[in-house]
């Protein structure tokens, strides 16, 4: 069973190809902006509370830590497997599709599924070279192709990739533009180069690809925003990146902490404040409805998070993925036991608060 869950956890994303994430960060008057925008199947999700102080052990078992840090999420499939998030450091990770991704082969180094890694990130880490130092003696293994923009408070980012098994790094003086949509970020930024601003002449491109899409957002996000907030400016730039298929647009506000989105089938913007929420393990664990009808501060709003809960949503989920929909219950049922098996660090059981 527990091996049925790994493969289960680590295809969550397959077939997403056809689905164009993009992502951004930008740096203006000192504040930092990481946008995202998600493309999927569906958008049913939640915007999840994750606690500090909680131990955790990895799906495959060979790794345990304790969460330093409580963050923010976006979860369609189940606690402890985001699509992205903040967490109260600044620290921003999201993933984006990429064919061609060859992940290490087996080694001694402990083993991480693509969507888990996210979370072991956000808990464990509050800057973008923490995420570089550490992401080496780890080894995400997986079958979905997937890379990584990151990004901290300060507005440093890198892309995190996978090619030919070997961990692949931009940041610094090697991320001239912190963007990121579906193809690899060498080819992304020779594509790049050919556009004004950039060291060529020719004019924003206007197509749905990914080189366009990586040009356009690359370009926007260097562009002042004129009396436009970097809330404001952000959204701006994820609409007009969007597609047909983006189910929620983010605006990470690193510097300022705080998680502003809207989604396709509610698009008034919804926001919560990271100095507002308890991240104290122990307290009830927090989460709204990622499509909340609700508009503006949201956290009046928060549910408290319950294992049945967390079930539904992950049955939901696996039938509504075309590529999910044969894997058998028990298996569906063994991975949302996964974050029910974690306590918190001081020895009292962590339970799911009850309505």
């Amino acid at each position: 069973m527990r091996r049925a869950v790994i493969s289960t956890v680590l295809c969550l994303v397959v077939a997403a190809s056809a689905y164009p994430c993009s992502t951004f960060c930008f740096v203006e008057d000192g504040n930092a902006v990481f946008g995202r925008n998600y493309d999927f199947e569906f958008g049913d999700a939640y915007t999840l509370v994750n606690q500090r102080g909680v131990r955790k052990h990895s799906v495959a078992g060979d790794l345990q830590w304790t969460s330093r840090y409580g963050s923010v999420t976006f979860n369609q499939y189940g606690k402890e497997f985001p699509m992205d998030g903040m967490n109260e450091a600044g620290l921003v990770v999201a993933l984006m599709w990429l064919d061609g991704t060859q992940y290490p082969p087996a080694d001694a180094r402990p083993r991480l599924g693509v969507l888990e890694w996210i979370q072991y990130q956000l808990d464990n880490h509050a800057s973008v070279t923490d995420v570089i130092d550490d992401a080496v003696r780890l080894r995400v293994q997986s079958g979905t192709p997937l890379h990584y923009l990151i990004a901290d408070r300060t507005g440093a980012a890198a892309t995190i990739e996978y090619l030919g098994g070997r961990l692949v790094v931009h940041s610094g003086a090697s991320l001239p533009a912190a963007s990121l949509t579906n193809s690899r970020y060498d080819e992304s930024l020779s594509y790049l180069r050919g556009f004004t601003g950039f060291g060529g002449t020719k004019p924003m491109p206007s197509g749905p690809g990914s080189l366009e899409r990586f040009a356009r957002a690359s370009m926007l996000a260097k562009t002042r925003a004129g009396s436009q907030t970097g809330r404001e400016r952000a959204f701006a730039i994820l609409d007009s990146v969007a597609q047909s298929t983006t189910r929620w647009s983010v605006a990470y506000e690193t510097t300022a902490g705080r998680v502003s989105w809207k989604t396709k089938t509610s698009p008034t913007v919804k926001a919560l404040a990271i100095g507002d929420l308890d991240f104290a393990c122990g307290a009830a664990i927090r989460r709204i409805d990622t499509n909340t009808p609700f508009s503006g501060d949201v956290s009046s709003s928060l549910g408290n998070y319950t294992a049945e809960e967390n079930l539904a949503q992950l049955l939901h989920a696996y039938a509504s993925t075309s590529f999910l929909q044969s894997v058998p219950r028990d298996a569906i049922e063994s991975t949302a036991a996964h974050a029910e098996s974690f306590s918190c660090a001081s020895g009292s059981r962590r339970r799911a608060a009850r309505r």
